[in-house]
């Protein structure tokens, strides 16, 4: 992959990174901050691409400015679904979390060139060239490391949490891997189904039981009838996840 070709991925994703940035700032809207947080994904994850499938020792990152808008939009992100979902139950800590987290929000409305600051500094960090063999060293160690993980039979949450995190890279630089011309990763994780589901059921596991957290302590008779209905959809999630990396674990050994 040649300079000019890096330049045009990483240009072209931050395009978009601004738009959703621009349209999240005007009122914060949930899938204004989805799209946004989307964008920042998968640029994220060419940038680890670029940085360690080259040679050059360049560190492609955001600035703690941005690392920290995209965070607070994610905080803000699961506190609004959690309201959707837990309407019914009455949880004062979402609403009350939720005002807070937006007004604290203030200060990123007047900066509306912040990512286009970010294009200049990371443009110009870039490495020259990717080649085939480091993108493949780069894959290898992608798969590697899922393996590792992997090998718990039962995962706790940070372990699950640090699974989807990785699938994500993975999913969001499989292009990347065909490009190559060759096969730098296992079948089952160039599979469109695949990775989404196990990515999917692992996000709904961390929402449920962000939900529950939030109802707190206290409890009414109705959020108590709610938090055994969560707890049993969690559960009943888990063994889904269960299933799935029992799937993956043997299709990558």
């Amino acid at each position: 992959m040649k300079h000019a070709q890096i330049m045009h991925a990483v240009r072209r994703r931050f395009r978009k990174i601004d738009a959703a940035y621009r349209k999240v700032i005007k009122n914060f809207q949930t899938d204004d901050i989805h799209r946004f947080r989307v964008e920042m994904k998968k640029l994220k994850a060419f940038l680890l691409l670029a940085e360690n499938g080259s040679d050059h020792d360049r560190r492609l990152k955001f600035s703690k400015r941005a690392r920290k808008f995209y965070e607070k939009t994610g905080a803000i992100r699961t506190l609004q679904l959690q309201q959707q979902y837990a309407a019914e139950a009455e949880p004062e800590a979402i609403q009350t979390a939720l005002a807070d987290d937006i007004a604290g929000m203030e200060r990123w409305r007047r900066d509306k060139g912040m990512f286009g600051s970010e294009e200049k500094r990371i443009l110009h960090r870039l490495p020259d060239r990717l080649s085939a063999a480091a993108m493949k060293t780069f894959f290898r160690s992608l798969t590697h490391d899922l393996r590792e993980l992997l090998r718990n039979v039962h995962p706790n949450e940070d372990t699950l949490h640090q699974l989807r995190k990785l699938l994500k890279n993975i999913w969001y630089t499989r292009t990347y891997a065909r490009a190559s011309q060759q096969q730098t990763l296992p079948p089952i994780l160039c599979d469109n189904g695949n990775v989404k589901d196990i990515t999917e059921a692992l996000g709904a596991f961390r929402d449920v039981g962000m939900r529950i957290s939030l109802l707190g302590k206290g409890l009414s008779n109705k959020q108590r009838m709610f938090r055994k209905e969560w707890a049993a959809e969690r559960k009943q999630i888990r063994k889904q996840i269960d299933k799935e990396l029992y799937r993956l674990r043997n299709a990558l050994q």
